[in-house]
């Protein structure tokens, strides 16, 4: 009977998976209350398929709610099946899928459901850092039952019928969804800061498929070397009189020139995201002067919401020792009310995640980078293990035009060239843009036996 009851999450979990490799677990579970005309409930899995199965033959587990089911609510039963996976996926060192559509908590079920909720919220708080958590929200996830996709690493919203809220947009004072959809796909990629990528179903499939087999699958097993095909002394379309372009920059770099973004709309201005280099999964923060969205004007100046996107993805990185390559490129903080009253308590925290992080840290510094964002994004002083540069960088308190001016002595040159600034020892190598990728690989392949040991990994503010 549970597998005609409960037809839409086994068909969300089968498209996923490889074929035929789908193990439902607790299938035979019922809800334990059957007050409030529950009874139907009793060999309906209670509303969530659980199991486990392969993607690309490896190992992997997952649960999907029913919107059929009292609109996929959450009954105490439904908790413990959940919270006993997220359990298992930990101990076994696998990734876990959340698949989600429901419209809350059972009223029946009262407190006996949000105790269960509770056991989700534990068990999930214990899996972090250890395992990867993916979240996909196919339908309603609103109120208490956000905190699923917001304590998971990689959080993917269906673009049509995918709705992420705490209050509903009608419940805003002010506000209704004709005017604002604050859960819509489109308001939470952009705003909310967990969203990794709002498409259809089968793009949001790809691109979990993808991460699987780029990243490692549980904190002990260490970081994924892969054998690589792309040549590790490919010569890299890039120059330093071209108009800098960070994405292209990436992209130029990466075994086949293969980028899997991280968080891509939310704070744009900040690009994060894994590549494969040499065959050895790697994680990029670069600052983009490209486009924002729909605004044509620049950005190179980081915000409150860069530092703290940044200070996400730097502390996933340490925590399942990925390796980093920062490529810098800014003028400075940004000038802004909104990021003002943010700014120096993320750019702090971002500040002490990197310092702390104990993996490996190069730095590239293709164009410019200017002020105290040099010292804060991953300088020597903070614990760069190699810094590269290109020929022509400018690197310096300032931009050169602004300093002569503030010196009022046209007779006195100033240098802020990468040339200078290895002079002093600060750069490892200055480089030709088209030898990027050649120096790169070089480097983490010259510290791939990097070894910290370390008391603490980070501090909490």
């Amino acid at each position: 009977m549970g597998s005609e009851i409960d037809s839409i999450s086994r068909k969300r979990i089968s498209n996923l998976l490889d074929e035929d490799s789908f193990v439902e677990i607790g299938s035979l579970i019922s809800a334990r209350s059957t007050n409030y005309n529950l009874q139907p409930l009793a060999e309906a899995s209670d509303g969530v398929t659980t199991g486990y199965g392969q993607i690309g033959g490896e190992l992997v587990f997952i649960y999907a709610q029913n919107p059929d089911i009292l609109g996929g609510s959450l009954g105490e039963m439904s908790c413990r099946k959940i919270a006993q996976l997220y359990q298992k996926a930990a101990k076994l060192g696998a990734p876990i899928i959340a698949m989600l559509d429901s419209t809350g908590f059972r009223v029946q079920e009262s407190i006996d459901g949000l105790e269960g909720f509770g056991e989700i919220l534990a068990s999930i708080a214990d899996a972090s850092g250890a395992i990867p958590l993916f979240c996909v929200i196919y339908g309603q996830c609103g109120g208490g039952l956000g905190l699923i996709p917001s304590m998971s690493d990689f959080v993917f919203l269906e673009e049509e019928k995918g709705r992420l809220f705490v209050n509903s947009p009608n419940a805003i004072g002010d506000n209704y969804i004709e005017k604002l959809d604050t859960s819509s796909a489109k308001f939470q990629e952009k705003y909310n800061g967990i969203i990794d990528f709002a498409g259809d179903s089968l793009a949001i499939y790809h691109k979990i498929c993808k991460l699987i087999e780029l990243l490692p699958h549980n904190v002990v097993d260490g970081n994924v070397i892969a054998n690589c095909g792309d040549d590790l002394n490919r010569q890299c379309e890039l120059t330093i009189d071209q108009c800098y372009d960070a994405h292209y920059c990436i992209l130029q770099i990466a075994d086949y020139n293969e980028f899997i973004p991280y968080k891509e709309m939310f704070s744009p201005s900040l690009i994060t995201g894994f590549i494969s280099l040499g065959g050895i999964t790697t994680g990029i923060l670069a600052n983009s002067d490209n486009k924002v969205g729909d605004q044509e004007k620049k950005r190179e100046r980081m915000s409150a919401d860069d530092f703290s996107k940044g200070t996400d993805f730097v502390k996933y990185c340490d925590a399942y020792q990925i390796p980093l390559l920062t490529i810098l490129h800014s003028e400075g903080f940004e000038t802004s009310e909104h990021s003002e009253r943010r700014l120096l308590h993320e750019a702090a925290r971002f500040t002490q995640a990197l310092h702390e992080a104990t993996i490996t840290k190069v730095n590239l510094i293709p164009k410019k980078i200017f002020g105290s964002i040099y010292s804060i994004m991953n300088s020597k002083s903070l614990s760069a293990d190699f810094t590269l540069a290109w020929i022509g960088a400018n690197i310096g308190a300032m931009p050169t035009e602004v300093a002569q001016k503030l010196l009022k002595d046209d007779k006195q040159t100033i240098d802020f060239s990468s040339e200078k600034a290895a002079q002093h020892g600060f750069v490892d190598c200055v480089i030709e843009p088209e030898a990027t990728r050649i120096y790169l690989v070089s480097a983490f392949d010259m510290l791939y036996g990097k070894n910290e040991t370390i008391a603490k990994k980070h501090s909490i503010k």
